[in-house]
């Protein structure tokens, strides 16, 4: 995962560069096509990133204790912190902030 996070990062970091050299020479056409190509690899990119963390995580109530994985939309749109995320139970049906645990 921290690799990913790494290219990420990087492509983003030379994609930046790239438009910025083309908006410096005036070449507009060439900036718009690469702000649309980074943009639409980084989604992309993010998706795998989310896709493989949701994959490697599961939480726990601190109300029942109950450990559970949720759905994957409200993992996604779920407040969070580092180490847990605001989820409703499965078990007890209370909404709080889960801790983040390994599956």
């Amino acid at each position: 995962m921290w690799k990913l996070s790494a290219v990420e990062i990087t492509v983003e970091l030379v994609g930046m560069a790239f438009i910025a050299y083309c908006i410096i020479n005036k070449m507009n056409t060439a900036a718009y096509i690469s702000v649309a190509i980074l943009v639409v690899s980084l989604i992309a990119m993010s998706f795998v990133l989310l896709k493989n963390y949701y994959q490697k995580v599961a939480y726990i109530c601190p109300n029942c204790d109950y450990k559970f994985v949720p759905e994957l939309k409200s993992f996604m749109f779920a407040a969070h912190t580092p180490h847990t995320r605001k989820l409703r139970c499965p078990n007890c049906h209370k909404k709080s902030y889960c801790l983040e645990t390994v599956r």
